[in-house]
């Protein structure tokens, strides 16, 4: 009698549905295997940072029985969720998938934030005729472009330029100009005017 020794090296294959997961949404990973497990093997399944994205299950089991709910060659979803939470910049999150004797897989997934926000700084004030300059950064990588619209509240009495500013991955915490400028009227008192930063994905801000 002879028996076979095999050498084949089971391994888990992961899939994830996308690279990127927004706040407050979801993403998924289907995971199975390369080969028939014997009899069955359990799949743990763990987040590098769970306060910004959780797991809808932290194993799985897969076994030899095809077809079957566990069936090793049939894929099974984890559902990957967004945390809501205070912090403004994007995080890099692995999400890996280990058993024993098995070549483990994982995947990478870049937070996609809805609460980061523009951050003013300089001039406080403008003659009439006259320029002064803002300058505008977001408060953390948003993980993704974001368009961000300036508006005056009153472009009687000051206009500010450009009326919009793009900011990304890389550039969100390089400081954009805006020109402000003071325009002439027939009021003898100072006015109050504010400058407002807002987009689509950005917290709104004012100075």
């Amino acid at each position: 009698t002879i028996t076979t020794v095999d050498t084949t090296v089971n391994s888990i294959i992961v899939t994830p549905s996308a690279t990127t997961i927004d706040e407050g949404s979801t993403a998924t990973i289907n995971i199975k295997l390369s080969n028939e497990p014997a009899p069955s093997t359990t799949v743990t399944i763990a987040t590098s940072n769970a306060a910004s994205v959780s797991l809808s299950t932290t194993t799985l089991t897969f076994d030899n029985v095809c077809p079957g709910a566990n069936c090793w060659s049939t894929n099974q979803t984890v559902t990957l969720t967004g945390v809501e939470e205070a912090n403004e910049t994007s995080e890099n999150v692995t999400i890996s998938a280990t058993a024993p004797a098995v070549t483990s897989a994982s995947a990478v997934f870049d937070t996609i934030e809805n609460d980061t926000k523009p951050v003013f700084t300089g001039a406080t004030s403008v003659t009439e005729n006259g320029v002064a300059f803002l300058t505008v950064a977001l408060s953390g990588n948003p993980g993704t472009a974001r368009t961000l619209n300036i508006a005056s509240s009153n472009v009687l009495a000051v206009n500010a330029l450009p009326a919009t500013l793009s900011f990304n991955t890389t550039n969100w915490n390089i400081p954009e100009s805006i020109l402000v400028s003071g325009i002439s009227d027939a009021k003898i008192i100072p006015e109050e005017v504010t400058i407002t930063g807002s987009g689509a994905g950005l917290v709104k801000d004012i100075v």
